[in-house]
């Protein structure tokens, strides 16, 4: 085969590849390509049909392939550019999305404290918390939002944070009464938490001793605001800003604590990762770590 034959296979335009629009690369490649032939054994996966391979013959050359090498190096180096859509009608299937989304909120309800017994009213029929689509549930890997009803004593913070951190993102925090504020009534206590949003991310504080379902109600709804217009982002911060949360958690349970729940892998899944993410806390975190084992069944 003469250069000319083997250029004129080698350097076609795969239909597969190609097609998504990669001129640069293309030429490189196309210039390169100009002094190699691709082995017989690439042709099914590039596109080639078989009056190609006829037309190399038996004088198909057995010299190695650099195909896949340059292929997959030149897209390493495709620069990534974050475009602005401009179609106006781009937005609408995710402005939907969001709409539904916040029309449709599973929220567990951790009884912490005298809170608690609003949602009752709230749920039922005098109020009927349903009706904006807001409905209870008892599993937090099912739930969209975290209710913390009352004080939040240290051993019960444990549990809020390890429920949270088992829900699913995007998952939203909402803090009900003053305890949660800022200790309520319980302010000087030694075995309450004062301040919810040290320890988790939160995004609807409804103050009050107690609050009506009332207010209740009208929190939820801001809520749903948030996450319609996109703005109910917090759970996220959880992620960026994890060594500063984990720092607080350790201050009250001891450098010790941990969850069985990989926040740094979830972080790294959701592309949330900062230099915020790890520290010093994170660092005494891995030292104490221990893995988990499961419990002994005894009868």
């Amino acid at each position: 085969m003469t250069r000319t034959a083997g250029a004129q296979i080698g350097c076609q335009r795969p239909s597969r590849f190609w097609g998504l629009g990669c001129p640069k690369i293309y030429h490189e490649a196309e210039d390169t390509l100009d002094h190699y032939c691709l082995s017989f054994s690439t042709l099914p996966y590039r596109g080639y049909g078989t009056a190609d391979v006829e037309m190399a013959g038996d004088h198909w050359p057995s010299r190695p392939c650099i195909y896949d090498e340059l292929m997959m190096k030149n897209l390493e180096n495709i620069p990534v550019e974050q475009r602005r859509r401009t179609n106006p009608l781009a937005h609408v299937f995710d402005e939907f999305m969001a709409f539904c989304q916040s029309r449709s909120l599973f929220m567990l309800h951790y009884c912490t404290g005298c809170g608690a017994v609003e949602l009752p009213p709230v749920m039922t029929s005098r109020f009927d918390g349903e009706r904006l689509g807001i409905s209870p549930m008892v599993s937090p890997r099912q739930a969209d939002v975290l209710l913390v009803t009352g004080y939040v004593s240290v051993k019960t913070l444990k549990r809020v944070i390890l429920t949270y951190e088992q829900m699913p993102a995007p998952k939203y925090v909402v803090g009900i009464c003053s305890c949660t504020v800022n200790g309520g009534m319980y302010w000087q206590s030694y075995a309450t938490a004062k301040k919810l949003s040290d320890y988790m991310p939160v995004d609807i504080y409804i103050a009050g001793c107690m609050p009506r379902p009332e207010a209740v109600i009208s929190g939820m709804r801001d809520l749903m605001e948030k996450i319609r217009t996109g703005k109910a982002d917090s759970w996220k911060d959880y992620f960026r800003n994890y060594d500063h949360y984990l720092g607080q958690q350790q201050r009250l349970f001891g450098p010790k604590w941990q969850t069985p729940t990989d926040i740094i892998g979830e972080a790294e899944h959701y592309g949330l990762i900062t230099g915020n993410t790890r520290g010093e806390h994170t660092r005494l975190l891995e030292e104490h770590q221990k893995r988990l084992e499961p419990l002994e069944m005894r009868l």
